[in-house]
Formats: C-alpha cells, sequence, structure tokens
C-alpha cells in the first residue's frame, strides 16, 4: 500500500466518525433553539444577534468536533497495537511515514468537517448581512477617569483614512454610573459621542476622515495614512471611576457581508485542531490514551485562556476572534504566524510519536 493509498484509508477511517458528528450537528442546528442567548437586547440590533447566534453555533461545533478529534487522536497507538499490530508491521512503510499519512488523512477530514460547519452555520444564520470587519486592536496606556472633570488624552499615529473606533469601559468603584464624552480629533475635524457608563460598556464612534494628501499618502495594506488621530475621553459630571481595557480598542470598517466571520473561525479551529492531532498523536505513543487526550487539550485550554496572545501558537486568538463575533463583527483572518506555529507543532508531534520503537507493548 502506497503513502497516497494510506492517506486516503486514514481520510475514510476519520470521516467515519465524522459523519455521527455532522448528523449531530444537523440534529442541534434543526432543533430551531434561540442560539443567541440574547434576552436584554433590543430586536433592531440585528449584527448582534446574528453574531451570538453564530458564536455558539461555533462554540458547539468546536465542543462536538475537537473532542471526538482528540480521542481518536490519542486512541489510534492503543488501536494498532490492538487490533492491526501485525498488518502495520509487515508493510514496507516507515513508522514516519504511516504517522505523516495518518494526521493528513485526519487534516483532510477535519478540513471537509470545518467546511460543511462553516456552511451549516452561515445557513442558520441567514442571509448575509452588513457590519464592520476588525482592522486590528490598539494596546492603549493606562486609562482612568476619577475626578469629576478628569480627561485622558492620547494620540493614534497610523490611524485608518476612514472607519470606526469601538472603546470598552468599565466601571472600578465609586458609584453605580458615570457620564463621559470621547471625541476623535484629526486635522481641523473632530467627532464626539457622549454615553452613560454603566458596569461595562462599549463606545462606537466615527473616525474623522482624512484628508485628500493623506489619503494619497495610505498604505494600501494597512489602510494606515501619515495624519494621526488625537482621542480625547473625559468625564462630564461626578460619578464612579472609570477605566478602560488596556486592549479594548479595535479599529473597525464597514463591510457588506458578514459571512466572512465564520471562515475566519473555521480556519483557526482547523489550525489548531490539526496541530491539536499530532500533538495528540505523538504523546500517545508514549502514554496512554487519556494521559495523551489530557496533554493535548490542556496545552490548547492553556494556550486558549492565556492573557498574552502568541501569533506563533495556532488559535491563540480563538476566544478573541469569537468574542469579536459575539459582537457582531468579522474578525482579522488568521496571520501567517499562525499557520508557522502549527506547521512546527506538527512536526514535533509526528517526530515525537516517531521516535518511540514499535512494538506490540504499550
Amino acid at each position: 500500500m502506497n503513502f497516497a493509498r494510506l492517506v486516503g484509508f486514514a481520510t475514510r477511517r476519520a470521516l467515519g466518525s465524522g459523519v455521527w458528528i455532522a448528523l449531530g450537528f444537523v440534529v442541534l442546528l434543526g432543533c430551531g433553539l434561540d442560539w443567541s442567548g440574547a434576552t436584554g437586547l433590543p430586536s433592531g440590533d440585528a449584527p448582534v444577534l446574528r453574531g451570538l447566534e453564530r458564536r455558539a453555533l461555533w462554540l458547539a461545533w468546536l465542543g462536538c468536533v475537537g473532542s471526538i478529534a482528540l480521542v481518536r487522536a490519542a486512541r489510534a497507538h492503543a488501536a494498532w497495537r490492538e487490533h492491526e499490530f501485525d498488518w502495520i508491521a509487515a508493510l514496507p512503510l516507515a513508522r514516519r511515514r504511516w504517522l505523516a499519512a495518518t494526521w493528513l488523512g485526519d487534516a483532510l477530514a477535519l478540513f471537509v468537517l470545518a467546511a460543511c460547519g462553516c456552511l451549516a452555520i452561515e445557513f442558520a444564520v441567514g442571509d448575509a448581512r452588513p457590519t464592520e470587519r476588525v482592522l486590528r486592536m490598539v494596546e492603549l496606556p493606562p486609562v482612568a477617569l476619577v475626578e469629576t472633570h478628569a480627561r485622558v488624552e492620547w494620540t493614534l499615529d497610523d490611524a485608518p483614512v476612514s472607519g470606526r473606533a469601538r472603546l470598552e469601559l468599565a466601571l472600578a468603584g465609586g458609584g453605580r454610573a458615570a457620564e463621559v464624552r470621547w471625541i476623535a480629533k484629526r486635522g481641523e475635524l473632530a467627532t464626539a459621542t457622549a454615553a452613560t457608563i454603566g458596569l461595562r460598556t462599549t463606545l462606537g464612534l466615527e473616525l474623522p476622515p482624512a484628508d485628500v494628501e493623506a489619503r494619497a499618502a495610505t498604505d494600501g495594506e494597512s489602510g494606515a495614512n501619515a495624519q494621526p488621530v488625537a482621542f480625547v475621553l473625559e468625564r462630564l459630571a461626578p460619578g464612579a471611576i472609570v477605566v478602560a481595557d488596556p486592549g479594548g480598542l479595535l479599529l473597525t470598517q464597514p463591510v457588506e457581508s458578514d459571512r466572512a466571520a465564520s471562515l475566519w473561525i473555521a480556519s483557526r479551529a482547523w489550525l489548531a485542531l490539526c496541530a491539536a492531532d499530532a500533538l495528540a498523536l505523538g504523546f500517545g505513543a508514549w502514554v496512554s490514551s487519556a494521559s495523551a487526550f489530557g496533554l493535548a487539550f490542556g496545552v490548547w485550554l492553556a494556550a486558549w485562556f492565556a492573557l498574552r496572545v502568541e501569533p506563533l501558537v495556532p488559535a491563540s486568538d480563538l476566544f478573541g476572534a469569537l468574542a469579536h463575533v459575539g459582537a457582531g463583527l468579522v474578525p482579522t483572518a488568521p496571520v501567517l504566524a499562525n499557520v508557522v506555529g502549527a506547521g512546527l507543532l506538527v512536526v514535533f508531534g509526528l517526530e515525537l510519536g516517531a521516535r518511540r520503537p514499535w512494538t506490540r507493548q504499550p
């Protein structure tokens, strides 16, 4: 049996359990449940309602597909030793190539399941609607409004020529609410918004458009230009202490369709599960199936819940992207470093598994 036939064999075997996953997921979609989980939002806030539903469905997909894929990969070595040892040992194929074929089959099956999940979820949320896409997140200096008429200023040197800015604000004691005003200035133009801040509030603000000269000097890839935007956040009346999330400033731009949200979540999930599958295959060669599953699953829990996003760890920003989806936004696309990091983890996992001698004993 050559390498390509082994890959096809592994793909068919992985999709055998994947069919049941897909059927179960379709049943969940057909239950007619309110997947958004939103009870206090106005009915007119369609982007957020659609985003909450899309996020809930992707979390359900990750729970179903991710858990079964890791269990299968962690049990692969035990299953080979129990049922297929003589057949595999008779093949004129190195252990490293056998592991690579198995992983490629799993990766292809996960790709099919991710594509089917993307189509099913977008069918469930309905027709495409206009929304905003995230350009990037901007780290802020410490922002806190303590005194009655306090104000904080900061400047963004590489702001896009147009779009919107979103700022996450929260209360830090001293009362139950606070009135603030947020101003953006670019050249002679300015925009502003005022609001009463509750426990946690998101302010949205249109960026002042750049002038003609700045538009001519725009960077085509990032949308940034040489005309900075100055932000001012000020308190309008006595009230609670207001603080800003250090990573809570989002720069967004309008888009005509929100379909890309599922595409970028599916891409992140596929990269993460492919790397986790390889790690489970590697760990499973040395420890029990349960331990291999726990190690692979623990690595991704630590990466997903870490306070710092590391681009070389694939999908380390998965939950951040899902939070943007839940807010009705289209997240950014995965960066090249995510792909490179996933590739390095795959090589490490397969090489770890190949180092174990091929014996019948666990």
